[in-house]
């Protein structure tokens, strides 16, 4: 994924290979994305486990017909959302950079552990959903026709 490249930083030459060594340790190798352009590391991380369901949710809410069920697949989306980490980390070659990089992806590694261990109390809640909402329009279609 990485090309092994040379960074400039405060006269200091830094491998690309270390942002490589520093996304394994902090277990984000598999969410990030990384570029080296005109002098800058950006790093853009995408970590969404319901990416498919979220689609899913959005359609089933067309669905409904009852405010209390909308309202509670809402909350699940939004759930499902703030399970989600979308960002970009953009350092320049400045003195300190790789420790700005370092201190940002840090945290962000927190938030995408924060992340990880809300995704299987929801990945549970979404299979009650849906036997619920499978119930639901089978019941409402028995009463249309």
């Amino acid at each position: 994924m990485l090309k092994v490249k040379y960074w400039e930083v405060a006269g200091d030459s830094v491998r690309l290979d270390y942002v490589e060594k520093l996304l394994k340790e902090m277990g984000l190798s598999e969410v990030c994305k990384v570029d080296l352009k005109e002098g800058t590391i950006r790093v853009s991380v995408r970590y969404d486990p319901f990416y498919a369901e979220k689609a899913r949710i959005r359609r089933l809410i067309h669905l409904v017909d009852s405010d209390e069920l909308r309202e509670q697949l809402n909350h699940l989306l939004k759930m499902m959302e703030d399970a989600s980490v979308y960002t970009t980390v953009v350092v320049a070659e400045i003195p300190g950079a790789a420790w700005r990089l370092k201190t940002h992806l840090e945290m962000i590694s927190k938030r995408v552990d924060d992340a990880r261990s809300r995704a299987p109390g929801i990945k549970a809640m979404m299979k009650k959903v849906d036997s619920y909402i499978k119930e639901y329009l089978r019941v409402r279609s028995k009463n249309v026709e």
